[in-house]
């Protein structure tokens, strides 16, 4: 049990029994190992996109009452002085912790512009958990596929196995996430679109051997997998990573890649008179080498392939700096180590990376109308783990609609996760969960009214220790058999065994 960051009787928290929503068993879909669960879609498929993106919108933006949506994710980076407010603080156990001051001028835009949750936390301490969270609305305890495999492996009294390998979108999790709900939107149907690391296919659904893509390009297999991909909701789904990358020739980090095919998707949201609906989900700051990618590797290589003409992301199609001017920001930085200017030199590509989508939303004149959500992951002082360097991560969110342009930080009381942001979308977008979708389990909670009242609370005439935010007194966390409890002053740990997710991903 944790209090300020300090483990309060050396007690680990560990317990007899566990609380909702850990216990797998009572899911009658899963009695027994052998069950193979039963979906019967309540979503109808939408029709395949018949045109490609085209490069340039060939009509004016509708403005509308539900926003175009932008989740920005970032892999892997660690806070920066920028950001400290989000930190799990700069004093723990009475030494000084010191974060790297690094210029990230467009995600600070965002912070300036919008609405940022110091106490925000990713559903898991890892890549597949949080990213899973985030686009079912899910802890990533209740993946079906984790759920499944945990009970044809054992007698799962310890819960489900969150771990990498397993927290996977797959069977029921297809259906009933964000890119089904919102392209299937009653009123507003929304084109939904993917650019970067998936990493949540599961083992069945892999049917061509997409692993190969992660150190090999191969144009027909990429097809097939980007394919499988857009099978869990996705319109659009290109320059797409099927996990992590593997250190290789062929092709490395290619932000210029993602932003390209981005702004193709964008345009043909507009050429098509829809919402759009965008998961970018950065390769960055995660391995392989930056230095290595920025100079060994071109922006035309890819895991499908080399690209040619018009395909290829160039200065002036994107809108990013070049890299060596990427590399040469981070050498003038104030950092001297090599890995520190590596650091500074991912922080800054990816950094640019946004500015070019802000820049080019900005540009059709349709920023405003877009809610833009930045975060990372999950925490990487202790990746893989339930502490607060572990589960606490950035997130900002602008959209003037609803919480105005000048930046707003929301107190301590407001504990929020990626696992909110479902349901958040929802709430804006109108969508009512419990009567057009009733067989969809959400977990996380809708935190727009309490925020806005926060916003408007201008003489600060609400006492949160009399009234906490309705919205946000904890959330949860999941990793392996253990899990997390996190409040305005406490995190309570329960681990349901010594093992701790130990691979790299």
């Amino acid at each position: 049990v944790f209090s300020n960051n300090y483990i309060i009787d050396n007690n680990p928290g560990a317990v007899d029994v566990y609380l909702w929503p850990y216990s797998i068993l009572t899911r009658t879909q899963w009695s027994s190992p052998t069950t193979e669960p039963t979906m019967e879609p309540s979503i109808a498929p939408t029709t395949e996109p018949t045109t490609e993106p085209t490069d340039d919108p060939t009509s004016a933006p509708t403005h509308r009452p539900v926003p175009n949506i932008l989740i920005f994710l970032i892999d892997d980076i660690q806070y920066t002085a920028a950001w400290n407010v989000s930190t799990p603080g700069t004093q723990l156990h009475g030494e000084n912790v010191v974060y790297l001051d690094i210029p990230t001028p467009n995600i600070d835009r965002i912070m300036d512009e919008g609405v940022t949750f110091p106490r925000s936390y990713a559903g898991g301490p890892k890549c597949s958990p949080s990213r899973y969270s985030i686009l079912t609305g899910r802890y990533p305890a209740r993946s079906a596929y984790a759920v499944k495999k945990t009970l044809a492996s054992s007698s799962a009294v310890q819960g489900t196995n969150v771990t990498v390998p397993l927290t996977r979108i797959a069977y029921e999790d297809k259906q009933y996430n964000l890119m089904q709900v919102l392209r299937n939107h009653t009123v507003f149907p929304y084109y939904t679109g993917f650019t970067g690391k998936w990493h949540l296919m599961s083992g069945p659904d892999d049917i061509y051997g997409c692993s190969a893509l992660t150190a090999t390009a191969n144009a027909e297999l990429y097809k097939n997998c980007t394919d499988l991909i857009k099978e869990a909701g996705f319109d659009f789904a290109d320059a797409v990573y099927h996990s992590n990358i593997d250190t290789n020739p062929h092709f490395s980090h290619n932000p210029e890649w993602m932003v390209h095919e981005s702004q193709r998707f964008i345009n043909e949201s507009i050429n098509r008179d829809q919402p759009f609906f965008l998961y970018f989900a950065a390769t960055l700051t995660h391995d392989p080498d930056v230095e290595t990618a920025l100079f060994n590797h071109s922006a035309a290589w890819t895991p499908k392939g080399e690209l040619f003409g018009d395909d290829i992301p160039t200065l002036a199609n994107t809108g990013m700096s070049s890299r060596q001017s990427i590399w040469d920001k981070a050498n003038n930085s104030t950092l001297k180590t090599a890995s520190r200017i590596a650091t500074a030199a991912a922080d800054i590509w990816i950094d640019d990376a946004l500015g070019a989508l802000t820049n080019y939303l900005e540009d059709q004149n349709i920023l405003d109308d877009t809610l833009i959500i930045v975060m990372n992951d999950h925490g990487m002082g202790a990746k893989g783990l339930l502490y607060e360097q572990g589960l606490r991560v950035i997130q900002t969110i602008r959209y003037p609609t609803l919480f105005g342009k000048p930046g707003h930080m929301l107190p301590n009381d407001f504990i929020t996760s990626g696992t909110d942001l479902a349901s958040v979308i929802y709430d804006i977008t109108n969508v009512d969960l419990a009567t057009e979708y009733p067989e969809y389990e959400i977990d996380g909670i809708s935190w727009v009214d309490d925020v806005v009242a926060d916003i408007n609370d201008v003489n600060n005439q609400i006492d949160y220790d009399i009234n906490p935010p309705s919205c946000c007194q904890y959330r949860f966390g999941d990793v392996y058999n253990s899990h997390a409890i996190i409040t305005r002053d406490y995190k309570y740990i329960y681990r349901g065994s010594n093992v701790i997710e130990s691979d790299g991903a």
